[in-house]
């Protein structure tokens, strides 16, 4: 893939978010796949980032 890598951003890293997180590292490779160009998870924004 020589494509040009889509950034992708999550807002709160709780519950849901984290379980996005994970997703993204372990499954990195399919979702390569599926968008046909590399996903890189590039940012994350929290309220509380002492949680």
């Amino acid at each position: 893939m020589s494509a040009k890598p889509l950034g992708v951003g999550l807002l709160g890293l709780g519950t849901v978010g984290s379980a996005v997180a994970r997703a993204f590292a372990e499954r990195s490779r399919r979702i390569d796949a599926a968008a046909g160009r590399p996903v890189k998870l590039v940012a994350a924004a929290v309220r509380d980032p002492r949680k």
